[in-house]
């Protein structure tokens, strides 16, 4: 199961842990899935969950250590960037001032916008990974938590399947994991 779209700067594996043992079915258990000779035997291994970049976010956070963030970047971000400022000189008979105060108002609304957009496009830059006992646990996790907002954070909880042949789309090392939750977790301050 995958935890997609979600605030990377704040949001760590344990978490989602957290978070996700909430919705546990009975007998679930959020775990390493391994094959076994014996399907009804528990599985051993302790609860885990790693979060990893994919490729094209960590060629994109490389970008942005050397150049800072890629604000604005996009020939569409900077064509409709153009067209909705307008030109300095297009008064229309309006009082000077107000004009200008309308045109700083564009631009303050229109960088609102391409900040929003680049929030939205680093938050594809990971991925985490939440791994389950059975199908059974993990669908009804995706049941329960698909859609609901991440505490306080204004964010949806994106979860999808994820396939084997995406793996291969990751970083091997995770930027975080977890196996159980610690003593002293406190949840992230989103505001």
């Amino acid at each position: 199961l995958g935890a997609f779209n979600m605030d990377w700067d704040y949001v760590e594996a344990e978490d989602l842990l957290v978070l996700l043992s909430s919705f546990l079915p009975a007998g679930g258990t959020i775990s390493e899935v391994e094959v076994q000779a014996d399907p009804n035997k528990p599985n051993p291994n302790p609860p885990k969950v790693a979060v990893h970049a994919t490729k094209e976010g960590a060629r994109k956070m490389a970008i942005e250590d050397v150049k800072g963030p890629q604000i604005g970047s996009s020939d569409e971000e900077v064509s409709s960037d153009e067209g909705l400022l307008g030109s300095d000189d297009e008064d229309d008979g309006q009082d000077a001032r107000v004009a200008r105060q309308q045109r700083e108002e564009r631009r303050a609304a229109r960088a609102n916008e391409i900040l929003r957009k680049y929030a939205k496009r680093k938050m594809g830059y990971y991925v985490g990974l939440i791994h389950c006992d059975s199908k059974e646990t993990a669908l009804h996790i995706y049941e329960q938590c698909d859609g609901l907002e991440f505490e306080h954070s204004s964010n949806m909880m994106d979860l999808r399947a994820v396939q084997d042949t995406f793996l291969a789309k990751l970083e091997d090392s995770p930027k975080s994991r977890s196996k159980s939750m610690s003593s002293n977790y406190k949840a992230p301050d989103f505001a």
